[in-house]
């Protein structure tokens, strides 16, 4: 519940003068639904977006790889501080990116295809897997196995057998790889977690033709 989340405006400015060498100055907005978010404006006229959460280990890893992202030109705010622990709750401050409209249901998917793909092309290549692995064990997070989505073409069973191969030089029993279309080479390269909703329930239907949605 938001209401177990929220920090007082005292609490907050008292956290900006702390981390971020400013009281608040005024608040732009505030959102949330599991966690309070607040634009900020503070004193000396920067602004910043506060996000107060209920603590949990991961989320030193989630601004790990978030300030990643941003460093490599992805179009995500930068995060300035945190997390710090206050009253429980984890605290994080990040660049706030003004303008922008939400993007319309009409365009269909291939807008959201397109930043997953830039997303995907900035992630770390695969010989900064172990110094990776390494960061976010130092930060309290267990990594238990990796992750791939093989590229288009013949070039699966290689990507698949370099993922098995790094899981076994750190030790991680888990190796989730394979999809619809290469299930066969990632099960050859022991893939223990697959992705094959389209084989299991075939084809989606085009956009527009599926059954009616029941809401109201």
């Amino acid at each position: 519940m938001l209401a177990d989340v929220v920090l007082d405006d005292a609490a907050v400015s008292a956290w900006c003068a702390r981390e971020l060498g400013a009281p608040l100055g005024r608040v732009l907005f505030r959102s949330g639904h599991l966690s309070q978010v607040v634009g900020v404006e503070l004193a000396d006229g920067r602004p910043a977006v506060i996000k107060i959460r209920p603590y949990e280990p991961r989320l030193a890893g989630c601004v790990a790889v978030q300030a990643h992202l941003a460093q490599a030109g992805f179009p995500c705010p930068a995060p300035l501080v945190g997390p710090t622990l206050v009253r429980g709750l984890a605290i994080t401050a990040e660049t706030l990116i003004g303008g922008g409209t939400q993007l319309s249901s009409e365009r269909g998917a291939q807008p959201f295809a397109a930043l997953l793909a830039r997303l995907i092309a900035s992630a770390p290549g695969p010989a900064d897997v172990p110094a990776l692995v390494q960061g976010l064990s130092a930060l309290d997070l267990t990594v238990t196995g990796l992750m791939t989505v093989a590229p288009q073409g013949d070039g699966a069973p290689a990507a698949f057998a370099r993922v098995a191969q790094l899981a076994d030089q750190l030790g991680l029993p888990e190796r989730s790889m394979g999809m619809s279309d290469d299930l066969d080479a990632a099960v050859a390269a022991g893939t223990t977690m697959v992705r094959i909703g389209r084989a299991l329930f075939g084809e989606r239907p085009p956009r527009g033709t599926g059954p009616p949605s029941r809401r109201p």
